[in-house]
């Protein structure tokens, strides 16, 4: 144990307290009924520099070391109280901090009935999507359906995850990885993924980049869609994949990759928003994007087709592999957005409750995004 905290257990007993108020007394007793005889040896002592032997002196000297230890004893008892009190402060915020992380933690739980919830909806997805995985001849157009099924299914289980009323709107979709190797092998298909490329600072030419995501209307839907049907709501676009995916500007790194799903694909792990101003910010702050790619991301999400995204998450689809971690590119990003900001937030709020969210829902969501994989490499070898 330490020469503090030993002393502190000393000084804080009681028994001291009571000692320290006798001696207190003591000094009052003895000051009370040789005044005289304290002032004088203490002015010749003070004068004369003489200390002689004798009642007198023996009188004084009682007084002045009572006064000195109650001095002592006064200020070591204070001292150890302060300290007692300053730990007990440190413990109650402790308790404090770990108490509000509790309830943070509790108020990004799902609410009643999720796991329920969640065993009907895969269930569901999984016999949906095994009658296209094990029908040998299925067409593009009846795996499209169940690629949509099973996205709908999983943008209605973050609704449910969210608690959100019937109000919010949940969409999904996914963007296609494409090589530009491939792309430039075919001129009218060159010609046409160059023509829906979006914010590439006039820069359209395929070459320039390692490859682009096409966000495929057949494969978009909505939670509130019966059945399931395509999303009408949004046209094909193409988002550039660059080769280089960061630069150092003086000793900070900068992203030359889109925030959001080219930045998903890219890192291979989600991507998320809690609102488009964080988007935005993010783009202001952390990338190196030409001030018209800017200005294009905030009109598009102001006034153009994104006009009702208010927050999203982005989820790499990646090829299955024995191996912890493959050098194959994502097949391509799942996304899933609201009109609402905050999505899967469950009943808080703040951005820190947003990444406990996502962490807790992202293990949960796998495998539906196995099933997603499954059928997009069914989908390519299709007829």
């Amino acid at each position: 144990m330490k020469f503090k905290d030993l002393a502190e257990n000393y000084l804080i007993n009681p028994f001291l307290g009571a000692i320290t108020s006798v001696v207190g007394v003591m000094i009052g007793v003895i000051g009370s009924l040789y005044p005289e005889t304290i002032k004088q040896t203490f002015l010749k002592f003070c004068l004369e520099y003489k200390c002689v032997l004798s009642i007198d002196t023996l009188i004084s000297a009682s007084f002045w070391f009572c006064v000195f230890g109650f001095g002592l004893l006064f200020w070591g008892v204070q001292w150890a109280q302060m300290k007692r009190t300053n730990s007990a402060t440190q413990d109650i915020t402790k308790q404090s901090d770990e108490l509000e992380e509790l309830v943070t933690r509790l108020l990004t739980l799902p609410p009643e009935g999720f796991l329920e919830k969640f065993q009907e909806l895969y269930r569901s997805a999984f016999v949906i999507s095994q009658s296209a995985l094990l029908k040998e001849d299925a067409t593009k157009k009846e795996i499209a359906h169940c690629v949509r099924y099973v996205m709908g299914i999983l943008a209605a289980l973050v609704k449910s995850f969210d608690g959100d009323p019937q109000n919010i709107g949940y969409h999904a979709n996914i963007m296609i990885y494409k090589d530009k190797n491939i792309i430039l092998d075919n001129p009218i298909e060159k010609k046409r993924i160059e023509g829906i490329l979006k914010f590439t600072d006039g820069f359209s030419n395929i070459e320039n980049y390692l490859g682009i995501l096409e966000l495929i209307p057949e494969f978009s839907t909505t939670s509130e869609s019966k059945d399931f049907q395509v999303d009408n709501s949004i046209n094909s676009i193409g988002l550039p994949i660059p080769v280089i995916s960061e630069v150092r500007i003086g000793n900070q790194p900068k992203h030359k990759v889109l925030p959001g799903a080219p930045w998903s694909f890219v890192h291979k792990i989600y991507a998320s928003f809690h609102s488009m101003d964080e988007f935005l910010k993010w783009c202001n702050e952390r990338c190196d994007f030409s001030g018209s790619v800017k200005n294009d991301l905030k009109e598009y999400f102001t006034n153009g087709d994104g006009k009702d995204i208010k927050s999203f998450i982005s989820y790499p689809l990646l090829p299955l592999s024995n191996k912890e971690k493959s050098d194959q590119p994502a097949i391509g990003v799942l996304n899933i957005h609201r009109n609402r900001e905050g999505i899967l937030t469950g009943r808080g709020k703040s951005k820190e409750m947003n990444n406990l969210g996502l962490k807790l829902f992202t293990p949960i969501s796998d495998p539906f995004r196995i099933l997603l994989v499954l059928l997009l490499q069914k989908y390519s070898s299709a007829n």
